[in-house]
């Protein structure tokens, strides 16, 4: 056994490709973040204005409304 760590090269056999054959298609990661960048702050941004209604709604619309209560 050598230490030569070298890659194998793909060889081809009378028309077959074999050892390092790289014909099965690699993930493409280039630009990945560039393109889940705008998705991920589109729900973060609708996430965020969802949950601001919701505490107007549930939290500060009943606290207000039972604070004026009190005070007729």
């Amino acid at each position: 056994m050598s230490s030569n760590t070298q890659a194998v090269p793909s060889v081809k056999i009378s028309g077959i490709k074999v050892a390092g054959s790289s014909s099965a298609k690699r993930p493409s990661l280039k630009n990945l973040t560039r393109a889940r960048v705008p998705r991920a702050g589109f729900i973060g941004c609708a996430i965020a204005v969802v949950s601001a209604a919701a505490w107007q709604i549930l939290v500060s619309k009943k606290h207000k409304d039972d604070v004026a209560a009190f005070y007729r």
